[in-house]
């Protein structure tokens, strides 16, 4: 993988911990990196770091050899170890705290056989033992051998993370066009706010449960961003209510749902409009087929499989079940309305929580909310619900009143059985430290 195209950029590459750092700076940091990377060969070498010059410039040069790389964003303790063993990895950079350095560290000798330099991402799923997935360079990294012909003068900030194929993909496709990266150090919605305001950010990439945030904590300010052209959303199906009332916050913004998974890539999708939740896969790298209402995707791009366990999501001739459900409009669009594992089954009718959620945050003072399944003695499953109030519309109305209230709003707008039969309100709805919610 060659990366020589970084020469001609000009101008700000990486603004990070208020740091700027030009093409140049990051173009001479990659090739300090290949200098140190030399020793190594068919070695499993992992990153513990998240997002910034360093361990950017460390993993471009890491693409140029013959090593596998695996990106390690801290979590907790028995996670960041668990990693360490299933991935098998041999060399280690981390910081050194004083320094503020990436040094290495040699931890085993393991060996993979008969795997090509690539890089190990591990799934980000709410429940499980993480799936440990390889993808090689040569395939997910070529984009950086088709540069653009002219520099872009974009400023994307880099909202998703570091071992997420999504931030990888951002991140390429940022490299590519020679476009100025911001990276942020915290993700609380007012100081990523307050980063698009200072470094005139054009693209944000996040997650719909991050924009719901937004929307509930800091709203007013929303129309500030003036310099925002971009919101792609994708990692989690998007409520309809959150899409709507993003467009009426940020009319001036285009808002575009991307579509991939881990074992996939990212795959280049057109909306059908901006308050939309319609869309097409526009990606000549890929097939896609529709089976019993679940999108089924076929590529070179797909991994063959798991490393650390066997799965029955591949089949012989190589789509792979992604386990969306998919609706398609009369023009061909897609719209994801769920998944096959969060679907509620009372007594063999089947309720999408998608549905019950749009009902619900079309009520006055709901700001969030989640539907799911609990188990019910007579029907197997019924319809639980977390809400989160609008303290501000409730002051004088008790508990009851108001989830009395709720579900006689749900009976003019949903059968008898998919109305919510526990409501239980939250001060929030829990999500990873991806942005995702997370199910019950």
């Amino acid at each position: 993988m060659m990366i020589d195209f970084l020469n001609d950029y000009k101008g700000a590459s990486i603004i990070c911990n208020n740091q700027i750092f030009s093409y140049t700076e990051l173009n001479l940091r990659i090739k300090f990196y290949k200098d140190s990377l030399n020793k190594y060969t068919n070695k499993v070498i992992g990153i513990a770091a998240e997002f910034d010059f360093e361990s950017i410039s460390l993993l471009l040069a890491l693409s140029t050899t013959n090593n596998i790389a695996v990106p390690l964003v801290y979590t907790t303790e028995e996670e960041f170890q668990n990693k360490i063993l299933t991935s098998k990895i041999n060399i280690i950079y981390k910081y050194n705290t004083e320094a503020h350095f990436l040094l290495d560290q040699e931890i085993s000798s393991e060996k993979y056989l008969n795997l090509k330099p690539g890089i190990i991402l591990f799934s980000s799923g709410t429940t499980g033992l993480p799936k440990m997935m390889f993808h090689e360079f040569s395939k997910i990294f070529n984009v950086l051998k088709q540069p653009s012909k002219r520099q872009r003068d974009i400023r994307i900030l880099l909202f998703l993370m570091f071992d997420h194929i999504g931030g990888i993909n951002t991140l390429l496709n940022c490299i590519k066009d020679g476009s100025t990266i911001i990276i942020p150090s915290s993700r609380t919605p007012d100081y990523i706010i307050s980063l698009i305001n200072k470094f005139n950010v054009n693209i944000l990439p996040t997650t719909p449960t991050f924009l719901n945030l937004m929307l509930i904590n800091i709203s007013d300010n929303l129309d500030k961003l003036n310099s925002l052209k971009l919101i792609s959303y994708g990692t989690e199906r998007m409520p309809e209510a959150v899409l709507i009332k993003l467009k009426k916050y940020l009319p001036h913004v285009k808002l575009l749902q991307t579509f991939g998974t881990s074992e996939t890539g990212i795959l280049k999708t057109i909306s059908k409009s901006s308050d939309s939740l319609y869309f097409k896969i526009d990606d000549d790298r890929y097939l896609y087929k529709i089976v019993e209402d679940i999108l089924f995707i076929k590529s070179s791009m797909n991994i063959n499989g798991y490393l650390n366990q066997d799965s029955d999501k591949f089949d012989e001739d190589g789509w792979y079940n992604t386990g969306d459900i998919i609706k398609v409009d009369e023009d061909g669009f897609l719209m994801v309305i769920g998944r096959i594992n969060e679907i509620i089954n009372i007594g063999g009718l089947k309720v999408m929580p998608a549905e019950i959620e749009k009902v619900l945050m079309e009520f006055d003072g709901i700001l969030d909310c989640m539907a799911y399944g609990e188990f019910n003695v007579l029907t197997g499953q019924m319809v639980s619900s977390k809400i989160v109030l609008d303290e501000s519309k409730f002051m004088d109305v008790s508990e009851i009143d108001i989830k009395k209230s709720i579900k006689n709003y749900c009976i003019t707008k949903l059968d008898k059985y998919k109305v919510p039969v526990k409501i239980n309100f939250v001060n929030k709805i829990e999500f990873t430290n991806r942005f995702k919610k997370v199910i019950k």
